[in-house]
């Protein structure tokens, strides 16, 4: 909101909802730590709308929702996987954004986006491509089908498995017939793609010698970017699968103050109570037990805090750095082949990647009690 003045009297002039959403196609959420490690990615955009495609998933409920994305996703429409083969899931936080008017397709979700409060409204629609190439042409199809009964801003993203252009790819490899129906689809609706900042391509078959392409994209109309011209499209680490994550963004959160959290998971760890027991066990010539009782606290929390960071170490800070190496490795392997050390540090970051986003999300389980206490 903003504050405007006329005459001495206040108005509260509504602002334009700018959309955080965030893409990614997460190659199945089966296993309990990816679904960690997606929600450890989530966490650090404060995206409003995630749209997740390939969730192999043929049950989707709202439990499983928000142990993917967080509790703050409290709303989704899905389209189921056949057996355990596509699926796609569009989730969001209701207190933000609401989504209605869905129309289901064979491959893709389309929704009215509105901001709650009121505001200018604009269709979403979240993909996932075949792989044949009868069904890719049916797919296109379908896409031109709901731009037909769907007027108004339109944004189209996800995982299209297929491209339109030669620099797409990196090798000669290419389906020059496809391409074209690709490019007379885009042209047909008008749709403009969003600049991608960082990167050319979004997937790698994660070989020694790599195939990369940019299967991940975001496509909107001159209508849409009219409403938000200022969107910036980034790609975020491949820590959780071979694609990347698409973000489009506009502001980042500034990092909270840090304070003193009992971590329960600490008593698991070896040397916990010889911490305590040294820290606690010090005497104090206070004849006071208040303040004795204070310093013991004091002198034990600080012990606490100094052993962790050598146990366990900043887990938030450990995930954004290996974020960011598997990121520079992703950027590298675009022009150069990887060297054998770089191939297995990039394996062994993904590996322990998942095992950080499972222990930070022990952390945030444990604060969402807290909170909810309070």
């Amino acid at each position: 909101m903003t504050l405007t003045v006329f005459y001495g009297c206040y108005r509260i002039v509504p602002m334009l909802y700018e959309p955080k959403i965030m893409v990614v196609n997460v190659r199945g959420l089966n296993d309990r730590a990816r679904r960690s490690g997606v929600r450890s990615v989530v966490s650090t955009t404060g995206a409003s709308i995630v749209c997740l495609q390939e969730t192999k998933l043929s049950v989707v409920t709202l439990a499983i929702v928000m142990e993917t994305l967080g509790a703050n996703f409290d709303a989704y429409f899905c389209l189921p996987a056949v057996g355990t083969r596509g699926g796609v899931i569009v989730a969001w936080v209701s207190r933000l954004v609401q989504l209605d008017s869905t129309h289901y397709g064979d491959h893709s979700v389309t929704a009215r986006v509105s901001p709650v409060g009121g505001g200018p409204w604009w269709w979403l629609t979240c993909v996932y491509g075949p792989q044949a190439e009868a069904d890719k042409i049916a797919f296109l199809a379908e896409l031109r089908d709901i731009r037909g009964i769907h007027q108004g801003p339109w944004a189209l993203c996800g995982d299209f498995n297929m491209i339109y252009r030669d620099e797409d790819k990196n090798n000669g490899n290419l389906n020059r017939r496809m391409m074209g129906r690709f490019r007379r689809f885009l042209n047909d609706c008008e749709l403009k793609e969003i600049y991608l900042h960082g990167r050319r391509y979004t997937w790698s078959n994660e070989r020694d010698t790599p195939t990369l392409v940019r299967l991940d994209r975001v496509f909107t109309t001159v209508t849409w970017e009219e409403m938000f011209g200022s969107c910036i499209l980034r790609c975020l680490a491949t820590v959780v699968a071979d694609h990347c994550p698409l973000m489009l963004d506009y502001t980042t959160k500034p990092a909270g103050p840090k304070r003193f959290q009992f971590e329960r998971f600490w008593l698991r760890l070896d040397g916990f109570s010889e911490v305590v027991q040294n820290s606690w066990g010090v005497g104090d010539g206070d004849p006071d037990p208040f303040r004795r009782l204070t310093a013991k606290l004091k002198r034990t929390e600080r012990s606490l805090m100094s052993w962790s960071d050598k146990k366990v170490g900043c887990v938030k800070l450990q995930l954004m750095i290996a974020r960011e190496v598997v990121l520079r490795l992703d950027i590298a392997m675009e022009s150069r082949q990887l060297s054998q050390d770089e191939r297995q540090l990039r394996a062994h970051l993904k590996h322990a990647y998942l095992g950080q986003a499972s222990l930070e999300r022990t952390m945030a389980r444990q604060r969402a009690k807290i909170a909810w206490l309070r």
